[in-house]
């Protein structure tokens, strides 16, 4: 867009040089203005050029950060992950060994009434052995 500009004004300037020395000088005036305008115009393209670079650079920037925090966000999620696995397999083993302590309790307990009643029935037979 901008070298469209710029062929224009320098098409226009090549123009009125060109009838400046068929008709004389009485357009310099205008080549003058023109020239000032296509300088100008020039000047402007090379800041807009300078501009779009650091732009183009900060959008690389930013395009590399938004890649880093969509790794760590990934590696983050796979953190998550693997933690909520493993308390679920933390909570299952936690049942099982709840479960394994019940029954343990109960066979004690059974344990405990069996070497009762041979307590007993063993201080039964000394009492019957002593008589």
């Amino acid at each position: 867009m901008m070298e469209g500009i710029i062929g224009a004004i320098v098409g226009a300037v090549v123009g009125a040089v060109a009838k400046d020395k068929v008709m004389g000088n009485s357009l310099q005036p205008t080549v003058d203005t023109l020239q000032r305008k296509l300088n100008a115009a020039s000047s402007e393209i090379q800041r807009l050029k300078g501009s779009e670079a650091s732009l183009q650079e900060q959008v690389e920037a930013a395009n590399a950060e938004v890649r880093s925090m969509r790794e760590k966000l990934r590696r983050n999620e796979d953190e998550a992950d693997d933690k909520a696995d493993l308390a679920t397999d933390l909570k299952h083993e936690n049942e099982r060994l709840r479960n394994d302590n019940s029954r343990l309790r109960q066979e004690l307990d059974e344990l405990k009434m069996q070497y009762t009643a041979r307590k007993q029935e063993l201080e039964s037979l000394r009492d019957k052995l002593d008589k």
